[in-house]
């Protein structure tokens, strides 16, 4: 499992992986009892690129397919970091913008 999760993170992954159900995997590596800020921590870690990854990384060393978590669980496990274009006419401030004259 990836080095640079945390000791929470670490114990949602394999709770994760062992349940299919990331509120579920929250409440138990949190500190949170209500299901609903849990569901939202579970989106939240399972937005992370190295999350992901380590999500991966222990269902192939169980053996376990990602189709196995199911439903929304499962999307969310093999989403891939997305790179957006700015939108067209969209104009970036560059740092020497941001400095007062």
């Amino acid at each position: 499992m990836g080095k640079s999760l945390t000791l929470k993170q670490r114990k949602f992954v394999r709770h994760y992986v062992q349940s299919g159900n990331g509120t579920q995997a929250a409440l138990a590596a949190y500190d949170t009892t209500d299901p609903k800020t849990a569901s939202v921590m579970a989106v939240e870690t399972l937005g992370r690129p190295s999350v992901r990854q380590a999500v991966a990384e222990l269902l192939d060393a169980n053996g376990r397919a990602p189709e196995e978590l199911g439903g929304a669980a499962k999307s969310i496990a093999l989403m891939r970091p997305v790179r957006t274009a700015p939108a067209p006419g969209a104009t970036f401030l560059s740092s020497q913008h941001l400095r007062r004259p």
